[in-house]
């Protein structure tokens, strides 16, 4: 049975600016993985506004280059966008944890209500209560 993650903004990120070394290593190992089927990705429009929001003012990428990463993601058969926010849960994580809204947002998507795993350096999820892991404990 093949595995469904969740993966966070800066998996991506990781993957498209080449930062990080092992951190970079270890993303592209993970993304061979889901090209091959291996595994299956899930994100969010949460995760793709907050890809094309740092790709565009942090690493000042173009609009255009932005789009060629977007469409990349959106066209891969292996990740899937889900988007059924439970925004009033979001709203009461985010006041009880201080954590930013937008890893709220992500926090109270149906898929967590029986899968609390996601692929990421943030560690505000384990703020969150979830079992998050780094590309090197998947690979």
């Amino acid at each position: 049975m093949t595995k469904t993650v969740f993966l966070d903004t800066n998996i991506f990120l990781r993957l498209f600016v080449k930062e990080g070394g092992k951190q970079y290593s270890d993303c592209s190992q993970l993304f061979t993985l889901i090209e091959t089927s291996k595994i299956k990705g899930l994100i969010c429009s949460v995760v793709l506004l907050e890809i094309y929001f740092t790709l565009n003012s942090f690493y000042k990428f173009s609009p255009r280059q932005c789009q060629k990463y977007l469409t990349k993601i959106i066209s891969d058969r292996n990740i899937k966008i889900i988007d059924d926010f439970d925004y009033n849960k979001a709203l009461d994580l985010f006041i009880q944890t201080k954590v930013k809204f937008t890893d709220c947002l992500i926090a109270s998507l149906g898929f967590f209500e029986t899968n609390k795993q996601i692929i990421s350096y943030d560690k505000d999820f384990d703020r969150l209560k979830f079992d998050r892991l780094e590309p090197s404990e998947i690979i």
